[in-house]
């Protein structure tokens, strides 16, 4: 059978801060500020920096066990980016614009900031009008046109002449007409000629093209492009800046599917069966939400090879988001959001079990 997991997280949606209690090492009791969203499509850190702390914390591990003893709680646990991306610049230069800010939501494929192309562009504008010079002199058949006239005339007149010579030879002397004969020959020469100069013509119209093609990716590579959907995390340059080629510019995370790692005893693992892989049901309250908040569905990832002290591993789970409302609306889960991980070999009821 499948094995889920329920996901319990509280929180408070108006609010910047949170203060989320825990026992640390020693047994004292210990607090910490964790990060959540305040506006539709933005989010704050609780120091107001720009770097996102996002990483695990301490987790406190609870277990708990439902009538049939096939229930795993995790507590207060912290949820992760499944995915952070770092964009960088695909070449040196200096940064132009900056267009988006910590906590803006971007779309994958468009252009988050921009390298200066001052030089880029002079060069694009040069090899376009050499591009459509090329083109223009490519379909111009006024040559070969011309050579085509000229043979006409030649042997409609050494025709005229060799009819003049069959009717009075004495009139027409046959070097007169081998005269015309060569000249009919050489205008055929001219029109291969004039072809062929359209064919390399034609051949140089393509490499123009090809260049001003090369220098229009050139162009578009100063774009900092976003590759995925998600929210700014970072922007490690202004304008003005120097960035070499491949460093990072700007770091986005994905708010679309969320991690979240526990700790949990080995022994009560084992008890459970066929569970990587498995589907997930997950429940967030949120304040003043009660038993009506909805569920998301996710995975869990994998465990930890490797044991950790007082015989417990660490599972790692991933959860598919949602948000609240409409597109416009923020997301469900937040990173830095605490949360109860509920570990089953079958889905528990929403609302039987919560761990405060």
């Amino acid at each position: 059978m499948l094995g889920s997991l329920t996901f319990i997280a509280r929180g408070i949606r108006k609010k910047r801060r949170q203060s989320l209690s825990y026992t640390g090492d020693d047994g004292s009791p210990m607090t910490t500020d964790v990060l959540k969203p305040v506006t539709s499509g933005s989010y704050v850190s609780p120091s107001g920096s720009t770097n996102l702390i996002l990483t695990a914390l301490t987790l406190l591990t609870a277990i708990a066990s439902d009538s049939h003893g096939q229930t795993i709680v995790a507590q207060q646990c912290l949820i992760t980016f499944a995915e952070k991306v770092e964009v960088p610049a695909r070449h040196a230069g200096l940064v132009a614009s900056v267009k988006v800010d910590v906590g803006d939501e971007v779309v994958a494929g468009t252009s988050l900031g921009r390298l200066n192309d001052t030089l880029t562009q002079k060069r694009y504008s040069v090899a376009r009008t050499q591009a459509v010079a090329a083109k223009e002199e490519s379909e111009d058949t006024t040559e070969e046109e011309f050579a085509k006239a000229t043979l006409r005339e030649l042997e409609q007149e050494y025709q005229d002449t060799a009819k003049l010579r069959d009717d009075n030879g004495s009139i027409v002397s046959q070097r007169e007409l081998d005269r015309l004969k060569l000249s009919v020959e050489r205008a055929k020469l001219e029109i291969t000629r004039a072809q062929r100069r359209q064919r390399s013509a034609i051949l140089s119209s393509e490499v123009r093209i090809a260049e001003l093609a090369t220098i229009h990716e050139q162009l578009k590579q100063h774009d900092f492009i976003c590759p995925i959907d998600g929210v700014v995390l970072e922007t490690n340059r202004r304008v003005g800046e120097w960035v070499s080629a491949g460093q990072a510019v700007i770091e986005v995370g994905k708010l679309s599917r969320v991690k979240l790692n526990a700790i949990v005893p080995a022994s009560e693992l084992m008890e459970l069966t066929s569970i990587s892989g498995a589907l997930i049901s997950v429940t967030v309250r949120l304040s003043g939400g009660g038993d009506t908040s909805p569920t998301l569905k996710g995975r869990l990832l994998s465990v930890d090879p490797q044991m950790l002290t007082g015989d417990r591993v660490r599972v790692h789970c991933e959860i598919l988001n949602q948000r609240s409302g409409d597109s416009l609306q923020p997301w469900i889960l937040y990173p830095g959001v605490p949360a109860s991980l509920y570990l089953s070999s079958s889905p528990p009821q929403v609302g039987q079990r919560s761990a405060r």
